[in-house]
């Protein structure tokens, strides 16, 4: 009997240390994969520091693995070409129409370069990932960014926002000759003008 117990620990202590050791081992190859995974990110950030990501498109035209000089001329050649293109506002029954030649509205080849540069730059891991697979799937196509010349642009806005906008008015009761009357509250709007033109700028 005394020679059985002990023989039974040792068993015991062989069995928990042969489920430890492929935990441990598919532990190691988990954490050498997010090295690896790591090393690359920041190899391909290095790589790509100065250059529009793989696959990415601004306004439709092609500037992927292009290095800032030929990514600036190849936008500024889209934007020479620019197609004349138009806006429209739509609230409720009413809608308001502009095109981009009357809101002096032109392409912006130096935003443009810096957010086709600048995207999947930013952020943390997933974020710079997600932005890789996108651009190389061909699905991360930049707005044009737009540029107001003069003060057409405001002018329009101001126009839209007196339209839109309306004050709050609160319900009340008025008796009057002809009896009690209930006016009901009406629910104001306000529009955020300098927002609202930068949306503007971007609607493509």
């Amino acid at each position: 009997m005394s020679l059985a117990r002990p023989a039974g620990r040792i068993l015991l202590r062989r069995k928990a240390q042969d489920a430890v050791e492929p935990l441990a081992l598919s532990s190691l190859v988990a954490l050498c994969l997010l090295a690896a995974l790591a090393a690359g990110a920041v190899a391909l950030d290095l790589v790509y520091a100065q250059r529009a990501l793989p696959g990415l498109t601004v306004g439709g035209v092609a500037v992927g693995s292009l290095e800032r000089p030929a990514l600036r001329a190849r936008i500024a050649d889209a934007a020479a070409a620019w197609p004349v293109g138009a806006i429209e506002v739509s609230l409720g029954d009413r809608a308001w129409y502009a095109s981009d030649a009357s809101l002096g509205l032109t392409p912006d080849i130096e935003r443009a370069t810096g957010a086709a540069l600048g995207f999947g730059k930013h952020g943390a891991l997933p974020v710079r990932v997600g932005a890789w697979l996108g651009a190389l799937a061909g699905g991360a196509d930049l707005a044009m960014p737009l540029t107001p010349r003069g003060d057409a642009l405001a002018r329009w806005v101001d126009g839209i926002v007196q339209d839109a906008e309306r004050p709050v008015a609160e319900g009340v009761l008025r008796l009057d000759t002809a009896g009690l009357t209930a006016v009901p509250p009406a629910v104001g709007r306000y529009v955020d003008r300098a927002t609202f033109a930068d949306r503007l700028r971007e609607v493509r």
